[in-house]
């Protein structure tokens, strides 16, 4: 097969060069040093989001910030940022999600949030807003329509260069 070009070449290779790194990774250790990370990600109900060209994120010491970024939203593909739960949702069951936020100058309150699978969404709204000390709890509840897999915020209901620090994220069966 001939390659023109340095686009086509890469796309025509991005599955081989992924294995690689994954193998790579794999094989390697890595140890942090006690209490250097105080990030608790296993208390969370969610697992990392994926990045996209409209939302990255850092992990800090206790917690997660979340960018959006300065990008202009041309199609539907990369629109959002998406958390993988822990536990799919059950179809027609009751839940209760909450965020815990720090807030900063530049973050407000997650507004809409949505439940997706590859091909269904469902918008959920949030329900009520708490303050304890610096810290936020945005809650959300609601009956789920399908067994979704992931939670989404949609970069079209975030400013540019919005931030919030997510403390955690418990999703409950009520």
């Amino acid at each position: 097969m001939l390659f023109y070009s340095h686009g086509t070449f890469a796309w025509n290779n991005y599955n081989i060069l992924l294995r690689y790194l994954n193998e790579f990774l794999i094989d390697v250790d890595i140890t942090l040093e006690k209490d250097e990370l105080q990030f608790d990600w296993e208390n969370w109900s969610v697992r990392l989001p994926d990045t996209s060209r409209t939302f990255y994120f850092k992990i800090l010491d206790d917690s997660l910030k979340v960018v959006r970024t300065s990008y202009n939203v041309e199609d539907n593909k990369e629109n959002k940022l998406s958390f993988s739960i822990k536990t799919s949702f059950k179809k027609n069951s009751k839940y209760k999600i909450s965020f815990e936020l720090k807030r900063n100058e530049k973050s407000f309150f997650l507004g809409k949030l949505y439940l997706c699978t590859e091909n269904k969404e469902q918008l959920i709204n949030r329900n009520k807003i708490e303050q304890k000390e610096e810290t936020y709890f945005a809650y959300y509840t609601f009956i789920s329509d399908d067994s979704y897999r992931f939670i989404s915020l949609f970069s079209e209901d975030y400013v540019k260069d919005w931030e919030v620090d997510i403390i955690n994220i418990n999703i409950q069966l009520l």
